[in-house]
């Protein structure tokens, strides 16, 4: 009787024995899973900060030259960008009937006609020039197509169609009477000379070094194995796009005589300036000539024209 009861005593110290280690096991599992579940809380919450954080940083205007002074209660503002420097300050207008923008050549003395070309020297000289407005870039296509809707780009560039492309192949007449339908006319060669070297010396519109890649000129270095989008390299001292490469531009009222006609004595060669998409960096100075048929539809002319300052 007394070792049946010792033996139901000890099952039962046993029991209980078990029961309080479960407990404890049980306790230290649900301990460790609360402080996991809080770390992860913790972790998934830090990462949202940061998150929110960078997207803020991200979307924020990004940070000036001039040093931040940051308020105490706002560390992650950041000043608003500065303005670019205004490289060119010389007004401009937009002609109403084909809205080219011209930029305003001032009254002045202007240096022109300063090297040999091929058939005619002419001595360096500044000359006085009333006050002027001049096309910022060369007539695009679609300009020109306001003019003439059945001019067709395709034809004078590999069947690809172009709109900011300059216009091609247009003879001086044709140059002449666009010019004259936009209420303006064509520059004459000491108005062009001015518009793309300003009162500098320069002997070419970006400076007197030749320089690849400053023009649309011979060979596809430049990025363009033939013409060019209008405005794709750097401008003038005044502002003034292309007045280097990409197409030829047409003249009036030359400084020196152009060369005889040599065709039969029907039509009087004129002059182009500036260079094309397929000369060289000489051709291309700002004081060289290039005498042509004025009906000549070459793929490489073009024209930019220019407007007095009204009364």
């Amino acid at each position: 009787m007394a070792g049946g009861f010792k033996k139901q005593t000890q099952k039962i110290l046993k029991l209980l024995f078990v029961l309080i280690l479960g407990s404890i096991f049980l306790w230290g599992c649900s301990s460790t899973a609360g402080k996991n579940k809080k770390q992860r809380q913790d972790s998934a919450s830090k990462q949202r900060f940061l998150k929110k954080k960078r997207m803020k940083r991200k979307h924020a205007p990004v940070e000036s030259q001039i040093p931040s002074v940051k308020d105490e209660d706002e560390e992650d503002e950041l000043l608003e960008p500065t303005t670019p420097p205004i490289r060119w300050i010389l007004p401009t207008r937009v002609n109403e009937l084909d809205r080219s923008v011209m930029v305003f050549i001032p009254e002045g003395e202007y240096l022109s006609g300063a090297v040999t070309n091929n058939f005619n020297r002419s001595t360096a000289k500044r000359s006085h020039l009333s006050a002027f407005y001049i096309d910022r870039t060369e007539i695009s296509v679609e300009q020109f197509k306001k003019y003439n809707p059945a001019y067709d780009e395709k034809v004078f560039n590999d069947g690809k169609q172009c709109s900011n492309c300059p216009a091609m192949g247009i003879p001086w007449m044709v140059a002449q009477s666009y010019c004259r339908w936009a209420g303006k006319r064509l520059p004459t060669e000491m108005e062009w000379e001015a518009a793309a070297r300003g009162d500098s010396g320069f002997k070419w519109p970006w400076g007197s070094i030749p320089e690849a890649g400053k023009a649309n000129l011979e060979g596809d270095a430049d990025g363009f194995a033939g013409v060019a989008p209008i405005g794709s390299f750097p401008a003038s001292p005044l502002g003034i796009w292309d007045m280097a490469g990409n197409v030829w531009e047409w003249v009036v009222a030359p400084y020196a005589p152009v060369p005889a006609p040599g065709r039969d004595g029907k039509l009087t060669d004129q002059i182009t300036k500036g260079g094309g998409w397929s000369s060289s960096q000489e051709s291309a100075m700002i004081s060289s000539r290039n005498a042509l048929p004025p009906d000549i539809k070459n793929p490489a002319v073009g024209f930019r024209c220019v407007s007095p300052i009204s009364p």
